[in-house]
């Protein structure tokens, strides 16, 4: 974990002056438990009576009364340094709502860190001190217990103020003498556990007693102003660790329309989900119960359903609070994970990741989770045709003994999705005409310009000119289909309307369609002149590079050279590759568009329209070299699957032809090779895929025996690779597909040994998951089933070694 420096503005707001009560300056102390203050016993001496000036004149511009309740012994024979602990635990006459400094048992962290206090150290002879800080070198421990420091100057008036460790974020000591008043030669500390566990000879009663107390109380105490501690010791660099996928809107000569949808600019403001961003502060904030240091939330639904915003007002939200929070950094994990600050880790698209790695990274975080820096994880997940969507059951069955519960007790957030009524998204198409005519057109200047998108600057600035005001453009019935249930589809109807200006016009195409006609216009006039190519083309390799993306230039250009007016031109592929490269911003080389549901209508018009089918184009997109390429393009096929039936068919038909090319690209891939460890993104990326169509595919060639004796066995692959990597719901899924396909080919030729023999295996792989999940009964019925078969072949045989094997599985149930 980085530490750094001890924020001394923030730290003395834990500090207060300890006066006498004839206004003498004693010394230093600070908060503890709630109306409890630490100081030395030599500050106070035999006083009974006291009074404490904090330094946080917030919390009170007066000296306030205070008594001391508990003491350690004075010296008896007169020694200038009194016997350890030297400690003294004052009480304030009123109740007064303070945060209070976190105390360690642990010795300073030493090394290179140094340790800083703040107190009120004599500055000038006669006056009373203001208040500094000073810093220390570890040295180490005394033989009656005091810390030894060196390298600072322990001026008389620090006694009692606090020594905070930066590599233990806590208070260790209490200084208590100096070495040298009038030179940098340290001092002396007392470890602040010794409040509680004092060596030696011990404490005194009371002061046994009320320091055990307050061992008890410091932590909830200061979990209750937890923010304010963490403010103390600040982590340099920490928010780096997470990326903050949000930012201010300004529009400049080549913003593209699309940012005006972007969940990260929010140019709309975020309606009707108070109480479910409300529920997950609590969420975070909640320090009670088993889930304090570490929790798991889910949010799941259909794309444009408002994911990705909640989780950047929740992140907002709890960044103001003082929390690391954003998206999960790739590379990043240990580094967020070590930073002793309270975490957000938002993984998006959390469907795609890997099991075995998302069970890393949660595993990681939650080692290093605790109350007072705890761990909260919010998962978002596309839902599926299937209803699939959430990771967590195939995290679960990789996930250790002290993992387990944290998962079990997630809960998954429906309400962030719910549908929206029709008076509800009136109310959001009002707002978001008003604020994407303000963002897109900021201020009202009739200069007479053109803006890029060959709007004139007049037109749609003002409602007179520009697009009608939201009462004139609709009505309850306007916004009262079905797709408008969905936030994002009441945007893109705003989002039309507004930048169509006076030129609108009903239209029965969806609104998602006419907000690709805005693009598009950004498209042509951003493109170089003298490309060669047409705006079909043009708009294709955006397609294409939404599909797939590309990481470098090589990736770029064959990915290119997929669509038939581009096979043979390198040079107007070239132009393409740089186009595209400066036409939207993100990680790779090329970039989609976003948001997700506009690019994927993009996708599903790339593969209506292209030369050749849709069909023919995945075909050859499966055979590219780019693994990533390969994953990312069936991640973005299998989110269109889940909403767009004619685009499914499409991708189905596909994977009639390429298929056994990525079971076999996805077993390469999770093998891995010397230079490059093994993966599972283009596996994970094909069970989503097929979850939907696996039942389909046997259905497109019934009479073709070869392709059913393939499709069976690519089944059966593709089922062991999830098997192996802890997925077990994808598995049974296809394995049941597999077991489907043999009994329909065994019924065909119930002589031919090599599918009776296919359909025992099926049966057997089914037993084992089933025995995996604890469903010992139903794998028993499916064991008989296989040993079933292979009696059969035994008989037919005379002889089988493999009635052994499932005789053994038999009795082992």
């Amino acid at each position: 974990m980085r530490a750094g420096r001890v924020d001394t503005r923030e730290l003395r707001r834990l500090v207060v002056r300890v006066d006498a009560a004839d206004g003498q300056t004693l010394g230093t102390g600070f908060f503890v438990a709630p109306g409890l203050v630490l100081t030395c016993a030599h500050v106070v001496a035999d006083r009974s009576e006291l009074r404490l000036l904090p330094a946080d004149r917030a919390l009170s511009r007066e000296a306030l009364p205070a008594a001391v309740v508990a003491r350690s012994a004075a010296p008896a024979d007169g020694a200038a340094l009194w016997p350890f602990p030297d400690l003294a635990i004052v009480r304030l006459a009123a109740e007064l709502d303070h945060p209070c400094a976190l105390l360690a048992d642990n010795d300073p962290a030493g090394g290179e860190l140094q340790c800083q206090s703040w107190g009120y150290p004599w500055r000038e002879q006669g006056r009373t001190p203001p208040g500094s800080p000073a810093s220390f070198h570890f040295e180490g421990v005394e033989g009656d217990g005091f810390l030894t420091l060196k390298a600072g100057q322990a001026v008389p008036g620090l006694s009692g103020a606090p020594l905070v460790c930066p590599g233990r974020r806590a208070v260790v000591g209490v200084m208590t003498a100096t070495r040298d008043a009038f030179n940098a030669l340290g001092g002396y500390a007392c470890p602040a556990g010794a409040l509680w566990d004092a060596f030696g000879d011990g404490l005194p009663a009371e002061l046994a007693a009320l320091g055990e107390q307050i061992r008890r109380s410091n932590r909830a105490a200061v979990l209750r102003t937890r923010a304010r501690w963490h403010r103390v010791v600040p982590v340099p660099g920490a928010a780096d660790c997470v990326d903050r996928p949000w930012a201010q809107f300004e529009r400049q000569p080549a913003t593209p329309p699309s940012d005006l949808l972007h969940p990260g600019y929010g140019v709309v403001p975020y309606l009707f989900r108070d109480e479910p961003v409300a529920a997950a502060v609590r969420w975070c904030e909640d320090t009670d119960g088993p889930g304090a240091a570490f929790a798991v939330d889910r949010v799941t639904g259909a794309g444009g359903s408002g994911k990705t915003r909640f989780a950047i007002e929740l992140c907002q939200r709890m960044a103001a609070a003082g929390w690391i929070a954003g998206w999960r950094r790739p590379g990043g994990d240990t580094q967020v994970a070590e930073i002793g600050l309270p975490r957000l880790v938002v993984v998006d698209y959390a469907e795609a990741e890997e099991p075995e790695d998302l069970r890393r990274v949660l595993d990681e975080l939650h080692r290093n989770a605790s109350d007072l820096a705890p761990v909260r994880v919010l998962l978002l997940g596309r839902s599926g045709a299937d209803g699939s969507g959430d990771p967590l059951p195939a995290v679960r069955a990789e996930a250790g003994a002290p993992l387990r519960p944290a998962l079990d007790r997630s809960q998954r957030d429906d309400t962030v999705t719910a549908h929206l009524a029709i008076a509800q998204r009136n109310e959001l198409f009002t707002a978001a005409m008003d604020h994407f005519r303000a963002a897109w057109w900021p201020g009202a200047v009739a200069d007479g310009t053109t803006m890029m998108d060959g709007t004139p600057s007049t037109a749609a600035r003002t409602p007179q000119s520009g697009s009608a005001s939201a009462s004139e453009t609709t009505t309850p019935a306007a916004l009262a289909a079905d797709r408008y249930e969905l936030a994002l589809e009441v945007l893109f109807e705003a989002f039309d309307r507004v930048l169509s200006g006076p030129q609108w016009t009903p239209g029965g195409r969806p609104p998602v369609d006419r907000a690709l006609d805005h693009e598009r216009r950004y498209w042509r006039t951003t493109a170089p002149t003298g490309l060669g190519v047409g705006e079909a083309v043009r708009e294709w390799s955006v397609g294409l590079a939404t599909l797939a993306g590309a990481v470098t230039e090589p990736d770029a250009d064959r990915l290119l050279s997929i669509l038939p007016p581009l096979a043979d031109v390198a040079a107007e592929r070239a132009g393409l590759t740089a186009w595209l490269t400066s036409l939207y911003s993100s990680p790779e080389l090329v970039n989609p568009l976003r948001p997700d549901r506009l690019g994927e209508a993009l996708v599903a018009r790339l593969l209506d329209t292209t030369p050749g089918g849709g069909a023919a184009l995945l075909t050859a997109l499966f055979k590219l070299p780019a693994d990533e390429q390969i994953a990312h393009c069936l991640d973005t096929l299998a989110r269109l699957t889940a909403y767009d039936l004619a685009t499914a068919h499409v991708i189905r038909d596909a994977l009639r032809d390429g298929l056994a090319e990525l079971v076999s690209r996805a077993s390469t891939q999770a093998t891995g090779r010397p230079d490059r460890p093994g993966r599972i993104s283009i596996m994970a990326g094909l069970l989503r895929l097929l979850g939907p169509l696996a039942a389909q595919l046997p259905l497109l060639d019934p009479g073709n025996i070869a392709y059913q004796e393939a499709l069976s066995a690519d089944y059966g692959d593709l089922a062991d690779l999830a098997t192996a990597v802890g997925d077990s719901a994808r598995a049974e899924q296809l394995f049941t597909e597999a077991l489907t396909i043999a009994r329909r080919l065994a019924d065909l030729d119930p002589n031919n040994a090599i599918y009776q023999r296919d359909l025992s295996y099926a049966y057997e792989r089914l037993a084992d998951l089933a025995l995996t999940a604890g469903g010992s009964e139903k794998a028993r019925h499916l064991c008989i089933d296989a040993l079933t078969i292979r009696r059969g072949l035994a008989r037919a045989a005379r002889r089988s070694p493999s009635v052994l094997t499932s005789y053994s599985r038999l009795r082992g149930m």
